[in-house]
């Protein structure tokens, strides 16, 4: 069989939240992505000459950009590989990379246990070499891991070992990321105070270090917990702090799902033409970046057009 009829003969599985919802032979997703067929002839070129590390560097290249366009079972395979080359050659710190990437990979899978077993041997490698700042950001990926999982114990105690050894390596702005990390954790645990605390921390060190999204994420957080205490001068301030840092660094996805939240909140106060008015801009934002909240809000929107048209007639009766 030629390496095009090959091609033509695999079927690759789209994942979308953990869910397949497209099948593509992979010639057709080539002429779709163009650069893979790049990387495919990179690869060949690599075995022809027995360069084992350009060989690994075209099989990372294609399991990222299977990953980023969602064909996560064909990226394993092409990480698999890969690791298996670094591990004859032994070259640790690349096995670390493979092994986390991997790690993220079976995360996207929802496959729990091997996602991770692959982050735990990737952060035991980077221990290893003694690199404090790869091992750092290794245990933030397990436990965002676990977290997605809801284990929040687990989670709570790598993020509090992250957080100390960004500490100890004095690291500002990874402190204050995991600090906001716990905080939200905190918070889904229900633990309120506790995470809000947290946030707070957090709040004071991306303003010292000037992450305006971040910050932005911290202060939408806030508003919401102001909301569920009651006091919604100080969430829609808070919100407020959000909405406008999120249009300064043209994240017009954040942007819209502040507004949708601000809507929602002046709807839980009974304002129900303001929170017309703040659903109505987000869906036009989301509607123009054809992102998949869109469908949602819009029946959000619907439903509070209901609502004003029902009070106008209770007016006029």
């Amino acid at each position: 069989m030629t390496q095009k009829e090959n091609q033509e003969a695999v079927l690759l599985r789209k994942y979308e939240k953990g869910k397949v919802t497209v099948v593509f032979r992979l010639q057709d997703l080539i002429q779709k992505e163009p650069e893979l067929e790049n990387i495919y002839r990179e690869l060949a070129l690599a075995r022809e000459n027995s360069d084992r590390r350009s060989e690994v560097a075209a099989l990372l290249n294609l399991g990222d950009k299977f990953r980023s366009t969602g064909f996560l079972e064909v990226a394993v395979k092409q990480y698999d590989l890969g690791l298996s080359i670094v591990r004859e050659i032994e070259d640790s710190l690349e096995e670390a990379s493979i092994l986390s990437r991997l790690g993220q990979t079976y995360t996207y899978l929802l496959q729990l246990s091997p996602a991770i077993e692959h982050h735990k041997q990737s952060l035991e490698i980077y221990r290893g070499m003694g690199d404090r700042s790869a091992e750092v950001k290794q245990l933030a990926k397990l436990g965002s891991t676990y977290a997605l999982f809801r284990e929040h114990d687990r989670a709570i105690n790598c993020f509090n070992e992250a957080l100390d050894i960004s500490r100890e390596i004095e690291d500002r702005s990874k402190e204050g990321a995991y600090l906001s990390s716990l905080g939200g954790l905190y918070l889904d645990s229900g633990k309120v105070e506790r995470g809000f605390k947290l946030y707070e921390q957090a709040l004071t060190i991306f303003d010292e270090v000037g992450e305006d999204d971040p910050r932005a994420n911290v202060h939408h957080n806030l508003g919401t917990i102001y909301l569920f205490r009651g006091d919604s001068e100080e969430a829609f301030d808070h919100y407020e702090k959000a909405l406008t840092l999120y249009r300064e660094i043209g994240n017009s996805y954040k942007e819209a799902l502040i507004l949708k939240h601000i809507g929602g909140a002046y709807f839980q106060l009974g304002q129900i033409q303001k929170a017309f008015d703040f659903t109505q801009e987000a869906v036009q934002i989301l509607k123009e970046g054809n992102h998949s909240e869109a469908d949602s809000t819009i029946k959000q929107l619907n439903y509070l057009q209901k609502k004003l048209n029902k009070k106008w007639w209770q007016f006029w009766l």
